[in-house]
């Protein structure tokens, strides 16, 4: 795939962008899709990532593709912790096995125990994001933000 040296190059490189961040009070962090889930080296991406940033690097979690490639993005966000527990990013997955998009009612993932634990810890941010499905943005925008109310 690629020789480990280019990894952690890779990784030096995000640490650097990281402090040079931290002197304009920026903080750093890592959104991803279902390919952070691929086996490099032993680990996935987002565990090279987790063990090889700073403690106040953020992962945000894609709860759809989380659980997309794991079938448990709950499980992800835990064993992350507490680099996950800044920001989570919510969005649904229709069912697993299949990388359709849905309103976070229809979702397959459980957000109310992702928001329980979320808040537990006390996360700072959740952001919602629905991808293209079959009815009119609007009304899934309203879907969602009622749904996810419920929790947060």
């Amino acid at each position: 795939w690629f020789p480990r040296n280019s990894l952690d190059a890779k990784l030096a490189q995000i640490n650097k962008f990281a402090e040079c961040g931290k002197k304009y009070g920026i903080r750093t962090g890592f959104h991803n899709h279902f390919m952070e889930f691929i086996t490099v080296f032993g680990k996935t991406p987002l565990e090279h990532l987790y063990e090889n940033t700073p403690d106040d690097f953020i992962l945000e979690i894609d709860t759809c593709w989380a659980e997309y490639a794991t079938n448990d993005s709950f499980g992800v966000i835990r064993k992350l912790s507490p680099k996950t527990n800044v920001l989570c990013h919510f969005k649904g997955l229709k069912q697993h096995g299949d990388p359709t998009s849905a309103t976070l009612d229809k979702a397959c993932i459980d957000f109310a125990q992702i928001a329980k634990y979320l808040t537990e810890k006390n996360a700072e941010w959740a952001i919602v994001e629905q991808e293209a499905i079959d009815i009119p943005a609007l009304d899934a925008a309203k879907i969602n933000h009622d749904y996810i109310r419920k929790f947060l």
